[in-house]
């Protein structure tokens, strides 16, 4: 759905930043695990949100639960993510 130039051009933070808000579901665990608070979590998220133009977490009260694009966000976060670590070692 997204084209390339949004894909590559999507800040690395704030797609790690998804991702371990995603792999947790929890805002509170991400902050925790990222070591920020979590309003700079829900920053993060809301930052990208601006970028991409759409919604892409919903926030219940047994957690985060991601919207369509946020699942297809948080894909290209995982790849972007993954890349960086072959990158580093």
């Amino acid at each position: 759905m997204f084209a390339e130039s949004i894909k590559t051009n999507l800040p690395t933070e704030l797609l790690r930043t998804l991702v371990t808000v995603c792999e947790f579901r929890s805002v509170t665990k991400a902050a925790q695990l990222l070591q920020l608070t979590q309003p700079a979590v829900l920053q993060q998220i809301r930052k990208l949100e601006i970028i991409i133009g759409s919604e892409i977490i919903n926030r219940q009260l047994a957690g985060v639960n991601l919207t369509e694009t946020g699942v297809e966000i948080a894909e290209i976060g995982s790849a972007v993510v993954v890349d960086q670590r072959h990158d580093h070692f």
